[in-house]
């Protein structure tokens, strides 16, 4: 594929510049300057000469006044159906200028006499004077030395709507009318290729892409790009088979409408009233029938065009007039496509206009109109280059964007899933360390007294609360920390005295405190309002001093002391225990925690469970958890609380 692709850069970038240096040159070159054009002094006579052999008698005793004056030797008037007509034209006094005569085109067939003698004929003639068409070729005629100032006599044959020479008729060289005939068509042969380079080119994306627009673009460009190069004089001079180059021709131009309008109905749709759909149907009937009953030699097939001018006069109008107004509410490269086809339909009509008389002659330019569609065609490519240039800009940046984010979001499930881990793993301790343990020492102690039927007594009824509680406070907090995990938990907030609830949280953990001799107290004002979930307050409050105690020595103290800053309660739960070290500090910043967690003063185990369930519950309160920490000086855990919603 980049082989083809650097070939066809390769391809187009020397066709462009053929046909612009081509184009500078498409003027009439010096060398035709030296021909002279053949336009005055003609005469004509209707009928048909009456022959003495193979001498014609017009030629040797013309009757003076049978022969009447004409501008140029084509449709003579008051023709009333006649089909043979004559014309003659003195030639100038010197050879200087050369010795060939060009003619553009003759309707029909034709034979060219001089001093009695042919020197040239195009078709065939019957003993009735009647022919058949055989093309419309141009056309070099030898004249020998001595024709300075006789009489050249034409006689010609045509049921065609035109009867006589058609275009020029030039006296000169015949290395000069050839040198002509290259530089004038040379540019619009090359439209022609370019336009088949491009129909080749939607061939082959229709046929990899499997599109149906491809392939009607590539039969259109087809079309289009064979109509310049038929009407193009080049071609006589690659091969002479004018009935093979005039069949050809024609079904080029029968077909371009065919094109036009199935190209228009896949993109616009049936058209109005179904124009699109009727006129390539209709048109595609034409072209087969005018073929096949000109190839049976039913009719002429020069007789066919002037039917077919009519009717596309009319149908590619239609057909362009819907493509205008369903254009108007659509993309631009619909109007783009749209305004090309007017251009093919005003250049045909120019055409059809000056080959049936009614304008005057100019040399063909059939290759305008396709020149315009593929104008228009390699706008719409470069428009859609340039937007799909932006898409793709735009496609990377936002790939490049999705790449990022999924990065982000790849670590942020890495992190999720490590802390999953660790969360199992902590749970799984819990399970097989700290909550079997209690349990384990109160079933113990129910069964040696259920074995020795004894009434509990009353020195061991605090060691089986404190088991009890201890049970209870970790059932609670991994409950809590279980449906933190799930995202569960949401704060009710309601207003309420932060002293009650402290107290509520004192209450629970009283007994620990007591037992270990540690002095506990609130410095809560009693109006301190908070808007806060109360029980949510409470279990950090009650995991807050229960840490504290545990990490205090006998005989030490804890604090709740809260201060009232604008809007906040600043909280703060102060001990002067065994405080963290730096290492403990910054886990406990980063939160970190462990299930393996040292032991309290008096040995007690922890979980670890009670802050990371602070932190939750602070965080859903708008606030975190803060440390202040040495060893040996004691710990001072702060977070504040609203005191309003």
């Amino acid at each position: 594929m980049l082989a083809i692709r650097q070939f066809l850069k390769f391809f187009y970038a020397a066709l462009f510049f053929f046909s612009f240096t081509s184009a500078a040159g498409a003027s009439e070159p010096p060398n035709f300057l030296h021909s002279i054009p053949l336009e005055s002094g003609w005469e004509y006579r209707w009928g048909d000469s009456p022959f003495d052999g193979v001498m014609p008698l017009w030629t040797v005793n013309p009757s003076e006044d049978d022969w009447k004056p004409i501008d140029f030797p084509s449709d003579p008037p008051e023709r009333e159906g006649r089909t043979n007509a004559w014309f003659r034209v003195q030639l100038p006094d010197t050879v200087e200028l050369g010795q060939s005569l060009y003619i553009y085109s003759i309707d029909l067939i034709a034979e060219v006499y001089l001093d009695g003698v042919r020197i040239y004929r195009y078709g065939t003639f019957e003993e009735d004077g009647t022919g058949r068409f055989e093309g419309w070729p141009w056309h070099l005629i030898h004249l020998p030395d001595d024709y300075p100032g006789k009489y050249l006599y034409f006689r010609v044959y045509s049921d065609y709507p035109d009867i006589g020479l058609w275009g020029q008729v030039r006296l000169g060289s015949e290395y000069g009318h050839i040198q002509a005939i290259i530089h004038r068509d040379i540019f619009p042969f090359t439209v022609g290729l370019a336009l088949l380079s491009v129909a080749v080119g939607c061939l082959l994306l229709g046929i990899i892409l499997r599109s149906p627009t491809s392939l009607l673009l590539s039969l259109l460009f087809f079309n289009l790009g064979q109509i310049p190069i038929l009407e193009s004089q080049l071609k006589q001079l690659v091969l002479f088979a004018p009935v093979f180059w005039q069949y050809f021709a024609a079904g080029s131009y029968f077909l371009l409408p065919v094109s036009i309008a199935a190209v228009a109905h896949f993109l616009f749709g049936r058209g109005l009233w179904r124009t699109h759909q009727i006129v390539w149907i209709l048109h595609l009937f034409y072209l087969v029938g005018a073929l096949s009953l000109s190839a049976s030699g039913l009719v002429n097939l020069s007789s066919t065009y002037i039917y077919f001018d009519c009717l596309s006069l009319f149908s590619l109008l239609a057909v362009a007039l819907s493509m205008s107004v369903l254009a108007r509410g659509s993309t631009l490269n619909k109007r783009i496509f749209a305004g090309g086809c007017w251009g093919i339909y005003l250049v045909l009509l120019y055409n059809g206009l000056t080959a049936h008389g009614f304008l005057p002659w100019a040399h063909r330019s059939e290759y305008l109109g396709p020149l315009i569609l593929l104008i228009g065609f390699l706008t719409i490519l470069l428009r859609r280059y340039f937007d799909l240039k932006v898409s793709l800009r735009e496609r990377t940046k936002e790939l490049k964007e999705l790449n990022e984010n999924l990065e982000a979001r790849i670590d942020e499930r890495t992190r999720e899933l490590m802390e999953s881990n660790r969360t199992k793993d902590r749970f799984l301790a819990i399970i097989g360390h700290d909550l079997r343990g209690p349990i384990g020492a109160f079933a113990y102690l129910l069964d040696e007294y259920a074995q020795e039927s004894e009434d509990i007594p009353a020195e061991d009824l605090p060691s089986l609360r404190d088991s009890a509680n201890e049970v209870h406070q970790l059932l609670e907090n991994l409950l809590l920390w279980a449906n933190s995990q799930e995202g569960q938990v949401s704060a009710k907030k309601t207003t309420a005295r932060l002293l009650p609830l402290a107290e509520k949280a004192y209450r629970q953990i009283r007994g620990p405190a007591e037992h270990k001799g540690v002095t506990v107290t609130l410095e809560i004002p009693s109006e301190f309002y908070v808007h806060v979930d109360q029980e949510m307050i409470i279990t950090v409050l009650r995991n807050l001093l229960a840490n504290a105690v545990k990490f205090t020595h006998p005989g030490g103290s804890v604090q709740i002391i809260t201060q009232k800053v604008g809007d906040k309660i600043h909280v703060a739960c102060v001990d002067n225990g065994v405080g963290m070290s730096k290492q403990q500090l910054q886990a406990f910043v980063t939160g970190e925690n462990s299930a393996d967690t040292q032991l309290g003063t008096k040995g007690e185990q922890g979980t670890g469970l009670g802050l990371v369930i602070c932190r939750e519950f602070i965080r859903l309160h708008g606030s975190q958890l803060t440390a202040e920490s040495a060893p040996d000086t004691g710990t001072t855990l702060r977070f504040e609380l609203p005191t309003i919603g």
